[in-house]
């Protein structure tokens, strides 16, 4: 196969049998005319990654592959990493030790780093919608008793619980024993 080299301001695609025709890439390399990319696309992910993220006013999307839980991820250097994470490390410098990003918009395709924070994992579920955040922001029992430091028993594995639902809880199940076994002593006095 012969390669025809072209002047740079030929941009028309041109394939003839047994020729492969050198075109401008949209990097300023060159590919042929048979690959969607040159070789330095193909190896910068930092081109990959912009090729890959959509521009707005607010969040800048990413238009890629997205995990299950919506998060973008693509491939460098032999590994996959996430695209806010990369972004955030391009842009602003890397995350510290011990801390996760936090989106702050709540889009978990948001690859913009003014909507990333970097927080511990803890301060990041609470932040978030799921089981633990609710819990968290809840500020009264669901009989109404408040969460306060006088009615409030933090357990071992940090879950809390409402005093006062505790103590009528302990009080019911006393009365059903008692009960229990009053009704027990009337049937034995019976069969006796």
């Amino acid at each position: 196969m012969r390669l025809l080299r072209l002047p740079a301001y030929v941009s028309m695609v041109a394939v003839v049998t047994g020729v492969v025709v050198w075109t401008p890439c949209e990097c300023g390399g060159r590919k042929d005319s048979r690959a969607k990319r040159c070789s330095t696309c193909v190896r910068d992910p930092e081109l990959r990654f912009w090729r890959n993220v959509v521009k707005t006013e607010g969040c800048w999307e990413w238009i890629a592959f997205r995990t299950k839980d919506g998060y973008g991820r693509f491939r460098v250097g032999g590994g996959k990493v996430l695209a806010h994470r990369f972004a955030y490390e391009l842009l602003v410098g890397p995350i510290p030790e011990g801390l996760e990003s936090d989106h702050l918009c709540r889009n978990r395709g948001c690859v913009n780093p003014a909507h990333l924070e970097p927080v511990t994992q803890q301060v990041n579920r609470l932040r978030g919608v799921g089981l633990p955040a609710l819990s968290a922001r809840k500020t009264h029992c669901k009989n109404g008793h408040p969460f306060n430091a006088a009615n409030t028993y933090h357990r071992r594995d940090g879950d809390r619980e409402c005093r006062t639902c505790k103590v009528a809880g302990h009080m019911r199940y006393s009365a059903r024993r008692r009960a229990a076994s009053a009704a027990l002593k009337a049937e034995s006095k019976v069969l006796a």
